[in-house]
């Protein structure tokens, strides 16, 4: 599912997603924010891997559409911050990294349904650690 980009023309259609079973990564972020900046690449990178998982939606919303957002989610402390909602309310707030990795597994840990990868899909083999070599004794 395409993410929803929150602004007050949209804010019923977001209302009603949000008051559903399933849940929303959603971004906050400011245009003129540094950090909101650099996290650019790597949350698009991640809306076009969740793209495809029926288990979570994905949305965003920009500082100057945060009016369009029910009042029980503008309490936003800084910039970028990513919670989880779900039932009309935040299920959780994200705290780690803001690396894709990081991101995809927090994402993942709160979707409805189980994330399970294709058939097709190999799993990857542990790479064993090469030995250490004996440190030559001086004489």
């Amino acid at each position: 599912m395409k993410p929803i980009v929150v602004t007050a023309a949209n804010k019923d259609r977001f209302k009603s997603t949000i008051s559903g079973d399933k849940p929303m990564l959603m971004l906050y972020y400011a245009s003129w924010c540094g950090h909101c900046q650099a996290l650019h690449p790597t949350w698009e990178a991640l809306k076009k891997k969740l793209e495809t998982q029926n288990g979570i939606l994905v949305g965003e919303v920009e500082y100057s559409n945060m009016q369009a957002l029910p009042m029980s989610l503008q309490n936003i402390r800084g910039f970028p911050t990513i919670q989880v909602l779900q039932k009309g309310k935040i299920k959780t707030e994200y705290q780690g990294d803001r690396n894709l990795n990081s991101l995809l597994q927090f994402a993942l840990g709160n979707a409805s349904v189980s994330m399970s990868r294709p058939a097709s899909a190999k799993p990857k083999k542990p790479v064993a650690a090469k030995p250490k070599k004996p440190a030559a004794k001086k004489a």
